[in-house]
């Protein structure tokens, strides 16, 4: 019985970059590849990415990588069959795109992405997804490698690289 294999990319600081090649290749045993900010890489042993989530220093996001395309406008989920088991019904969602300089940027590529994203829902003949900024269920993240885009779906909620500190813990003077 053969374990099915998935591909999934990171996304680190610049400056991070090296480490996060180490890290992922010593934590998951594998082999990466470099694409400017990000790391991809293919498991099939999903124990492998929860020992990432737990030890990695050096990471902002790891994503499911859906597909890697030249233009947003090509891209497809042809190749994932069992979509139904993540996707429900009413399920929100919303796109995060990185590795472009710009707001506006960014914007004009989630645009490009958003009818293709349903089309291809569409073609699956799954639920039609909900756009939702604030509080979506599913992010997608595109990652714009300078020679084509990596589209997959974040996996952590929170960006690794931020940190959570109350005002007790930077102030030991509570004076608010």
């Amino acid at each position: 019985m053969s374990k099915t294999i998935f591909s999934y990319f990171t996304v680190s600081d610049p400056d991070l970059i090296e480490c996060s090649v180490k890290e992922i290749q010593e934590i998951c045993n594998v082999s990466t590849e470099k694409h400017n900010s990000a790391v991809i890489f293919s498991i099939s042993d999903i124990t492998k990415i929860i020992d990432l989530f737990k030890r990695n220093q050096s990471l902002q996001t790891i994503c499911l990588l859906l597909n890697k395309c030249s233009d947003v406008s090509k891209f497809s989920l042809s190749h994932f069959k069992d979509l139904q088991t993540i996707f429900g019904k009413n399920t929100t969602f919303s796109v995060d795109v990185t590795g472009v300089k710009g707001q506006e940027k960014r914007t004009e590529i989630a645009k490009q992405f958003y009818p293709k994203l349903h089309e291809e829902f569409a073609n699956l003949g799954l639920q039609e997804l909900l756009l939702d900024h604030k509080t979506p269920q599913l992010l997608f993240q595109i990652y714009d490698t300078q020679d084509g885009y990596f589209i997959g779906l974040q996996l952590n909620v929170k960006d690794f690289s931020s940190r959570e500190f109350s005002a007790n813990k930077l102030f030991t003077q509570n004076k608010f």
